[in-house]
């Protein structure tokens, strides 16, 4: 795929990025919001722990 930067227009709408052609076809789309960033640990087992706060 050969994309023309000249005719790239981003705009950006609550968190999600659009990138649009000069012919005006979305190429792509990203949504930077946090529910849109799921991480799945079923392959890494990796949890989240929070130890309490002690006072020394």
């Amino acid at each position: 795929m050969t994309i023309d930067t000249n005719g790239l227009t981003i705009t950006e709408l609550n968190g999600v990025y659009t990138f649009t052609a000069a012919d005006g076809s979305v190429i792509d789309t990203i949504d930077t919001n946090a529910s849109a960033l799921a991480y799945d640990n079923t392959a890494s087992g990796l949890t989240a722990y929070r130890q309490p706060l002690t006072r020394w």
